[in-house]
């Protein structure tokens, strides 16, 4: 709920004596709940409970033991513990930011393809895994878009992956048209194959086998970047809050997976 739904609306209405209100959560990182939350112990109007999944007399322990084993730990400890973790909405914390990296022999990118308002990102990282370029385009003819990304496919040579959902595939047929010696598969986004690439971009930011450049914008898009839990499906669906672009975290993703996928073989650019 927006804060100021709390403090703006709902509070003046009540105010006769006598009245309470519950205010009923799952944690989601320390913010407005978390702050009232806090206020037990301070503020005698105040008084917090904390129940987790366990003291559900209606699931199964063994249901949630399986969750707890197959959940991204901060996703089970949230969800099930009912713990407050800083950050939570964000699934990126403590990024590593190298606006110098080094050079290599080799390079991987990944291309996400815009719609309507959104952009289309480009990403290339070395083998390192460390973000050399990053460029988005917005509203700009395809020929034009096509043209810049080829060119730019065309100096660093890299192993790319394109997203080639709805228009993706044919910028995808563009680009093997107007650059035939660029080395470029299709990668098809899935739920299953979103949240797999998602995870391992979050894996590798934690371990720090990653670093961006420090664009303003792509630190924003991966700070808000953030999921939706199912419980009954037990499924996560990771997406930009509303109002938000996910382009270059998408970029991002399928450049590391780019790498993850192509960096044991050597493999020469095909001619098509």
């Amino acid at each position: 709920m927006d804060e100021k739904a709390w403090t703006e609306v709902l509070r003046a209405t009540v105010l006769v004596k006598g009245k309470k209100v519950l205010l009923i959560s799952t944690p989601k990182g320390k913010y407005h709940f978390y702050q009232l939350y806090q206020l037990d112990g301070y503020n005698l109007q105040y008084k917090a409970f904390t129940m987790t999944s366990y003291d559900n007399p209606l699931i199964v322990p063994s249901e949630i033991d399986d969750a707890k084993a197959t959940l991204p730990d901060h996703v089970f400890r949230q969800e099930y513990m009912a713990e407050f973790i800083d950050g939570g909405v964000s699934l990126f914390n403590n990024l590593t930011i190298n606006n110098s990296p080094e050079p290599t022999t080799r390079y991987f990118a990944g291309i996400d393809v815009g719609r309507a308002d959104d952009y289309t990102v480009l990403t290339i990282l070395n083998e390192h895994g460390h973000m050399i370029l990053c460029e988005r385009w917005r509203q700009t003819e395809w020929n034009n878009i096509v043209k810049l990304i080829s060119n730019i496919l065309q100096d660093y040579r890299p192993e790319t992956l394109i997203e080639v959902n709805s228009i993706g595939d044919a910028v995808y047929e563009m680009l093997s048209n107007v650059n035939p010696t660029i080395y470029i598969d299709p990668f098809v986004t899935t739920s299953k194959s979103k949240q797999d690439i998602i995870e391992n971009l979050m894996v590798a930011n934690q371990e720090k086998t990653l670093s961006i450049l420090g664009h303003d914008w792509l630190i924003k898009e991966l700070e808000v970047f953030t999921y939706q839990y199912n419980p009954k499906s037990r499924t996560l669906k990771y997406s930009a809050p509303s109002g938000f672009h996910d382009d270059g975290v998408m970029s991002l993703a399928i450049a590391y997976q780019a790498l993850k996928q192509y960096k044991t073989n050597l493999r020469a650019p095909v001619l098509r």
